[in-house]
């Protein structure tokens, strides 16, 4: 099992934690970017889960929605058609890849999770969400949480009297499942109305198609 003291990447599946509620106050909306695993992967977690509520009791794993979180920021909704042709710009320019996941892991923040072993094709995203981060904080908007190391969390948090039973069963388990990334949601909390769901489902390029940068240059 993966073992990581790395603290800083675990705030991100808390959303922007700080100053969230002053934020929502203000009228402002969570985004989040998310990868969606297909269903074979989740029919998987679900038998993990199984054995994990027959083996440990219902509260080990979470009940989903089981994703891979990219990016987190807070935003005024009349931001979101300018977003939205933005971040299609941004994830169109980026070619679409293969995530492989690898068995599990725990780090402080992230109790239980199934690991990606090869984080590399997030970096191209990562680059070019950043350029988000100029238009949030131009607006008033605090800046984007960026997951550099994305990982389907399982267990946002064990009884510490079960966490080490619960860590040295899985470090004997075996998970491994691939997928293609071809497409990334959007999603959108607005606490105040009371509304959460799927904005947009943002495409990236198919594989080997020629893309153009922001500046009009071909790859």
């Amino acid at each position: 099992m993966e073992k990581s003291g790395d603290t800083a990447v675990a705030d991100i599946h808390h959303g922007l934690v700080q100053g969230m509620g002053i934020f929502r106050e203000r009228g402002l909306c969570q985004y989040q970017l998310v990868i969606n695993p297909p269903r074979e992967i989740l029919q998987h977690l679900e038998e993990e889960q199984a054995y994990a509520n027959q083996a440990f009791g219902a509260a080990v794993f979470s009940k989903g929605p089981w994703q891979l979180l990219l990016a987190s920021f807070m935003a005024k909704e009349e931001m979101e058609e300018t977003l939205l042709r933005w971040l299609h710009r941004i994830i169109g320019q980026q070619e679409a890849f293969s995530v492989c996941f690898n068995n599990y892991g725990s780090m402080p923040g992230y109790p239980l999770y199934v690991r990606v072993q090869d984080p590399g094709p997030f970096r191209g995203l990562a680059e070019g969400l950043r350029i988000i981060d100029g238009l949030l904080k131009g607006n008033g908007c605090p800046g984007i949480a960026i997951n550099h190391h994305p990982r389907i969390l399982l267990a946002p948090q064990i009884d510490p009297k079960q966490e080490m039973e619960v860590l040295l069963d899985f470090s004997g388990r075996t998970f491994r499942a691939d997928m293609e990334v071809e497409e990334i949601g959007l999603l959108k909390e607005n606490s105040l109305a009371g509304e959460k769901g799927l904005v947009s489902r943002l495409m990236l390029s198919p594989k080997g198609l020629t893309r153009t940068d922001h500046y009009g240059n071909k790859d």
